[in-house]
Formats: structure tokens, sequence, C-alpha cells
């Protein structure tokens, strides 16, 4: 047998993409509705990665233009499992978390937290839990999250439902 004709062909190219290759993909390079966050807004320290969307002062704002913290904030030795903070509303815990006013925030935490790349893109519901209920809190934090990721359409595509 001829052996240079056996070594003599141009290199093999993987040029196969699956369906579920290209559309995985594309859904990963479509995060362009999440807000851009500038270098201020990471937090680089050995503790714990943190991507904070947010402004301390913002937040604060947005708890004092929120009925729900108002009267709390108003009537805090009413409220045991709050603290304040530096102005700033807090679930009493071993490491107090802000507490986040409904809207904008709430949203862009849920984007943040489970779509993007940089934490891990589309984990499932605990992951995201986790990670979220490690940083904030909202009285329907687990409902918002649960139904967040029951209505992406990433994980409906590439997840198996689980019954």
């Amino acid at each position: 047998t001829d052996v240079s004709n056996v070594t003599n062909h141009p290199p093999i190219v993987a040029a196969v993409q699956t369906r579920a290759m290209k559309l995985r993909n594309q859904t990963l390079n479509d995060i362009t509705d999440i807000p851009k966050l500038t270098s201020d807004s990471l937090n680089t320290s050995t503790e714990e990665n943190r991507i904070t969307p947010f402004s301390t002062e913002e937040l604060i704002q947005a708890q004092q233009n929120d009925k729900y913290a108002k009267n709390i904030l108003n009537n805090i030795k009413k409220y045991k499992n709050y603290i304040i903070k530096n102005n700033l509303l807090m679930r009493r815990l071993k490491t107090p978390i802000p507490y986040i006013p409904p809207g904008d925030f709430r949203k862009t935490i849920l984007q943040i937290y489970h779509d993007t790349a940089a934490n891990g893109a589309h984990f499932g519901r605990d992951k995201t839990i986790h990670k979220i209920k490690q940083r904030y809190f909202w009285p329907s934090m687990y409902k918002d999250i649960n139904n967040y990721i029951k209505s992406c359409i990433p994980c409906a595509q590439f997840n198996p439902l689980r019954q």
C-alpha cells in the first residue's frame, strides 16, 4: 500500500455545529439587555467576588421611595429581623444583607445572577436562590426566582423538565 497517499491530505476540521450548539452560543452572546457594569461595580475581594449592579446610594434612595421599606425604617424597633446600617435597611443575619425594593433592582439581580456567564449562566433554581440569598433579600424572593427561571427560554430549551 501507498502510505504517502494516506498522510498527504488536508487537516480534518470540526465544522459541524448542531442546532443546539448554535442556539446555546447565540443565547450566551445575547445578554445585551443586562446593564453594562463598570469596573467600580466589581468587588475583587478574595473573600467573595460579587457583582453589584447599583450603588449603595441608589439602593438607599429606592428604599426611601418604597412603602414597605419606609414603614420598616420608620418603625425599626418593631421589626426584629431588620437593622439599619449606614442608612440602608438590612435583613438581620450573621452577615446582614440589604432589602431590595420591587422593580428594576430585583429584575437586574435576577438577570445578573441567573443569565450571565460570570455567574455560571443558567444554573437551576436552587443554585440561583443560593447565590442571591447570600447577597440580597426581599419577601417574595423564592417565588420571584422560581418564576424567573420557569420563564427562562434557554433553560426551558436545554434543561430537562424534572418532576
